[in-house]
């Protein structure tokens, strides 16, 4: 890098030689820059980060930045998207976790055309030729403000830099059409000029505070129209309820719907290319394990998520008829890791309404509980960075020497390419393992794939039905068949089954005898359907309110589940309490005695020694398993409920009771 370019008071620039890029319309919607840099990579030269500003290059560091912008493997596309973390340098130590100091960055990469690369002579592609930049900003989520208060949502944080997609990949396009590097060195004045339009220039400035005022407005003016659009719609919603009888329906038991997700979301300005768009794909990619990762997510583990480069077997149909893989792409792109990242850090997040439930309930530390950070991609330079975080995190990366190192991960996720992925129902006659999403434990020898739930399948199948299926039309909302849902096997991905753990021995005879015990009364999987698919009665065909409304629904599991865990924590460190008065009160031995046998756990099967421990050790019955939304019937779903009292109230639990303990559940 020209030590000219590294500062921001370096000389006076040299004149365009061509119109900077216009900003988009949408620029005073955009959040300041803290920097701007073009990386290069040269197959004599390496990795170049040939232009580079920032608001002050010791706090903004540009170590590492041509490596972060263009990671191992890119040669094999021609264009992509990179998201990045890099960590604020600060001349006081806090002490933090580094992930607390995080600034976030994003590149646009771009390859020169393909018969820019050919030789005249030979037609063969000519290394000298093959241009490779990489043009990216980094944002400091401290610069973020909302009409002037400071942003405390971090998914605001995650997607700061998304919205500048369309600038940067035009500023990179126009700058790729240079034919020598003198030209290139012009076009950066381009660069210049945009950066100076962008950078954060304080809370003082005039110009950010007339974009806050005008912000502030437009936010109020848009509350006050949809405030009045909601009064209207209510009215006549009360009016057309009123029945014959002169009885409204809002006497009437209310059906449920689907839950509105974080009220911040909505002032958040969302389209089609919305980081958020991409959680429609990995519902539909993931099949049942998007359930699995949910769960792994809530216990803020460490997930890496990769995609195999190697060339895969699988022929795909191109335009012309033929079959081709080697024009197609063979591994997921990194923008489509980053949508997959951001959208599993939002449905694990905690909604707002249970935040200070579980701060009274003795949550070991919401701050750092409250979402799993997303690093989004990461390389081989981060593997110290990688090493010093304490906390969980979500990233991608497409260099093996980071899954070979399993102290840095908790779990990797493999994602086959998208594009082999959307003709495996179409065109796959072959039984390819490599093709199913597989996540595996980091360090375990064995490789071997953690499994959906039976519950978490049947749950996918309601989705798959809603948000996929050709079927799903008005006329059968409301009108549910069980067997109409069965068939639904039939259209599912073939990887939806091999995905999901097999019906166990203890579930089929516990059922078989739940069946005799009730005489047959046992409540229905028909039952289950009908309450689960109640929930999409109002569901729009809209996009973005599919994505809304997908996303509502897993902050009710997340509800369901944590309102359930705060009652049983509060009851038994109650119940400790009670016990500690009375162990008090005791007068003899001969009194301590009856006070304990008529104060005994309602967990009849635990030993002495537990029960003594009570206080410490929480019981949770497999009936309320179920009524979190797991099974019972899993031990992975077991296993993930210790877990997450353990990481969430630093408490021991056990699962079980009189009937659990005899039937081994």
């Amino acid at each position: 890098m020209d030590s000219e370019t590294t500062d921001n008071n370096t000389g006076t620039p040299p004149p365009p030689s061509s119109a900077p890029a216009k900003p988009s319309a949408s620029q005073t919607q955009l959040p300041p820059i803290a920097a701007l840099f073009l990386s290069k990579f040269d197959v004599h030269t390496g990795y170049d980060l040939k232009w580079y500003r920032s608001l002050n290059s010791n706090t903004y560091s540009s170590k590492g930045l041509e490596f972060k912008s263009l990671p191992s493997g890119l040669h094999s596309v021609s264009n992509d998207v990179i998201c990045f973390t890099q960590e604020k340098c600060t001349e006081i130590s806090t002490g933090a976790s580094p992930d607390h100091n995080l600034i976030y960055g994003m590149s646009i990469y771009r390859q020169n055309k393909q018969e820019q690369q050919l030789d005249t002579n030979t037609g063969a592609v000519d290394r000298d030729q093959v241009k490779m930049y990489s043009l990216g900003i980094l944002i400091d989520p401290a610069h973020l403000s909302d009409a002037g208060t400071p942003v405390t949502w971090k998914p605001k944080f995650y997607s700061a830099c998304w919205g500048y997609r369309s600038d940067l990949d035009k500023l990179l396009s126009d700058f790729m059409t240079s034919d020598d590097s003198d030209q290139e060195d012009l076009f950066c004045d381009n660069f210049e000029q945009y950066y100076e339009i962008h950078k954060f220039r304080g809370p003082n400035d005039l110009t950010n505070k007339f974009k806050d005022i005008m912000k502030s407005v437009n936010i109020n003016r848009r509350k006050s129209i949809q405030t009045l659009i909601n009064e209207e719609l209510n009215t006549n919603e009360s009016n057309a309820s009123i029945t014959e009888n002169g009885t409204s329906a809002a006497t009437s038991v209310s059906e449920p719907s689907i839950p509105k997700c974080d009220s911040a979301l909505y002032d958040v300005a969302i389209d089609d290319e919305h980081m958020i768009s991409g959680l429609l794909p990995l519902l539909e990619k993931m099949g049942p394990l998007i359930f699995k990762i949910w769960k792994l997510s809530l216990l803020r583990k460490k997930i890496i998520l990769y995609s195999p480069q190697q060339a895969s077997t699988f022929a795909i149909p191109c335009d012309d008829g033929s079959h081709d893989v080697s024009q197609r792409e063979k591994r997921a792109s990194i923008s489509d890791f980053s949508k997959f990242i951001y959208c599993i850090s939002l449905i694990s997040s905690i909604p707002k309404e249970i935040r200070l439930p579980l701060i009274k309930s003795g949550v070991v530390n919401l701050d750092d509980l409250e979402f799993n950070t997303p690093l989004y991609n990461i390389c081989v330079n981060d593997i110290s960075f990688i090493k010093s975080i304490k906390n969980g995190f979500l990233a991608s990366t497409t260099d093996q020497i980071i899954l070979e190192k399993c102290e840095l991960y908790d779990y990797s996720l493999k994602l086959e390419s998208i594009n082999l992925m959307n003709h495996i129902n179409e065109d796959c006659t072959c039984d390819d393992d490599d093709l199913i999403p597989k996540i595996a434990r980091s360090g375990d020898k064995t490789r071997e794939a953690k499994l959906a739930t039976s519950r978490d399948f049947q749950r996918y199948k309601l989705l798959y039905w809603n948000f996929f299926s050709e079927s799903n039309v008005e006329d059968s909302i409301g009108f549910l068949n069980k067997n109409e849902i069965d068939n639904q096997e039939i259209s599912l991905p073939q990887y939806a089954k091999k995905t999901t753990e097999p019906v166990s021995v203890r579930e089929f005879f516990w059922k078989a005898f739940s069946w005799w015990a009730t005489a047959g009364g046992m409540e229905s999987k028909q039952d289950e359907y009908e309450i689960e698919f109640a929930l999409f009665d109002d569901l729009s065909k809209d996009e973005i309110e599919k994505l809304v409304s997908l996303l509502g629904y897993f902050q009710k599991l997340t509800i369901k589940l944590f309102n359930l865990l705060i009652d049983i924590v509060n009851n038994s460190e109650s119940d400790h309490l009670n016990e500690q008065n009375l162990d008090e009160n005791s007068i003899d031995p001969e009194s301590t005695r009856v006070n304990g046998s008529e104060n005994e756990p309602l967990v009849p099967g635990a030993p002495k020694n537990e029960r003594q421990n009570s206080g410490k050790t929480i019981w949770i019955e497999s009936q309320d398993v179920y009524e979190m939304g797991l099974d019972p019937y899993s031990s992975s779903d077991c296993e993930f409920l210790i877990e997450l009292i353990s990481v969430w109230w630093g408490k021991e639990a056990k699962i079980g009771g009189y009937l659990g303990n005899m039937c081994c559940i």
